[in-house]
């Protein structure tokens, strides 16, 4: 129906169970839990969690990268945040 193979959906489905966004009442059969209930029910929640991971994801997904350019720096400009053109709005100096 959406194009991906069902064992992929197995394996997204899965690892939502494993994060407790669904449960596994008994074997094969998924349900929901009170927060993938909250996601279907309150558009601003979910809004929300979308948006933290559009965001978060784009971070996430250059850490390799940086890790492996800047090995051991705690330079903000050769933070992971500097990789991801996306990500240069939540730039913010933790440093004490």
């Amino acid at each position: 129906m959406c194009g991906l193979p069902e064992r992929r959906v197995r394996q997204l489905i899965r690892f939502a169970v494993t994060q407790r966004i669904f449960c596994e009442p008994s074997p094969g059969v998924v349900a929901h839990t009170s927060v993938s209930r909250l996601l279907v029910e309150d558009g601003v929640t979910a809004d929300r969690v979308g948006a933290g991971a559009d965001e978060f994801w784009q971070a996430s997904s250059q850490m390799c990268n940086a890790l492996e350019k800047y090995p051991n720096s705690e330079e903000l400009n050769e933070a992971v945040i500097h990789s991801c053109p996306l990500c240069a709005c939540l730039l913010i100096d933790f440093r004490l």
